[in-house]
């Protein structure tokens, strides 16, 4: 005997996926669920894996350069950058990133800003430059 037919629930941007791509639109995801998936890609050929997606006709956000000023992100790449993103849409709806890091991370280097929480604030103290006997 056959299993009944189960239909998922229609799609729910903005809720249960982003409504856009990053740098795009409105990426925020209700607490609780996904809002996407990174793969770790080597820096070497991520450019080839962005044309590689533009050939086949997927929309993608553009090339975010992340780095550690005010903005986060540079529109170029230069030494300072520590991971180039380049998001896009599965066919079911799935925000999925392609993630080249760029140089090994450690110390505190490369943690100069404190995070921001999810209603837009930053949450102030949260880097912490000195260890504390």
């Amino acid at each position: 005997m056959l299993a009944p037919t189960v239909r998922a629930p229609p799609a729910a941007p903005s809720t249960a996926a982003p409504a856009a791509l990053p740098a795009l639109g409105d990426i925020r995801t209700a607490h609780g669920s996904m809002n996407h998936i990174a793969f770790s890609v080597p820096a070497e050929r991520f450019d080839d894996y962005v044309a590689r997606l533009h050939d086949l006709g997927v929309e993608t956000s553009p090339v975010l350069n992340h780095d550690d000023p005010e903005g986060q992100v540079a529109p170029q790449m230069h030494d300072g950058v520590f991971v180039r993103s380049v998001y896009f849409f599965d066919p079911d709806g799935v925000c999925l990133e392609f993630a080249a890091w760029t140089v090994e991370l450690g110390g505190d280097a490369h943690v100069r800003h404190d995070p921001m929480r999810a209603d837009g604030i930053k949450a102030v103290g949260m880097v912490i430059t000195e260890l504390r006997a």
